[in-house]
């Protein structure tokens, strides 16, 4: 089972405010997010200060004001955008703690989705027990390719498998990246990569069964 992050917004209007405020409460008093804060998502000095630009267009809409509508709109898109930011940041701290992800998610203001995985390997990427290390999982059992990225356009490829899993190493904590897969191109038949998936980078995730991760391959060094 794996603990999905979710932002649960009611529809009216009020009612979202009232929900922003409750998230922005709840993670004042959680000094593990606070601490676990990224910094290249919105600050939380910046997320105050959109929620509060969002509550006063609120209360401009009610004095009927041409164009307050459309300002009080844009003023909540710009919320969303900082709440989806943080929800990643969230997700990515929960999926470095599995024992503990719903507690961790629902003591940062958010809803939990709960998703039952196959016993099929999916195309996936976990920070591991091991701090700057990362699992990085595919479909199939066959031959794999694996790249990294930090923008998804300067592309640094990782060392093939014969298998359907690989780790990273030396990566930096806090840091973001992006990797994909593909099954080994054969005579016969061309892959296509997988979509990027995205990571915050951290510790207290997981381990393959079985495996050990001294004397691992893939790392950023790799060409």
């Amino acid at each position: 089972m794996t603990a999905i992050a979710v932002l649960k917004m009611p529809r009216r209007m009020g009612d979202k405010l009232i929900k922003v405020r409750s998230i922005e409460n709840m993670l004042t008093n959680y000094a593990f997010i606070l601490s676990y804060w990224f910094s290249d998502i919105v600050s939380f000095t910046q997320f105050d200060l959109d929620i509060r630009a969002f509550e006063d267009a609120e209360i401009t809409v009610k004095t009927r004001l041409a164009g307050s509508v459309g300002e009080r709109d844009a003023a909540l898109a710009i919320v969303m955008k900082d709440l989806q930011e943080i929800l990643y940041m969230v997700q990515g701290a929960a999926n470095a703690d599995h024992t503990n992800a719903v507690s961790i998610i629902q003591s940062a203001g958010f809803g939990v989705k709960n998703i039952y995985l196959r016993k099929k390997m999916q195309t996936e990427v976990f920070n591991t027990e091991v701090t700057g290390i990362v699992l990085l999982t595919a479909d199939g059992s066959r031959s794999h390719e694996w790249q990294m990225s930090k923008d998804q356009i300067e592309v640094i490829s990782l060392p093939s498998t014969n298998n359907a899993q690989t780790y990273v190493k030396d990566l930096t904590p806090g840091d973001v990246w992006y990797f994909r897969t593909r099954k080994l191109n054969t005579k016969k038949m061309i892959y296509n990569w997988s979509p990027w998936k995205k990571l915050f980078i951290g510790s207290g995730g997981r381990v393959a069964k079985g495996k050990s991760l001294a004397g691992i391959s893939g790392s950023i060094a790799a060409k």
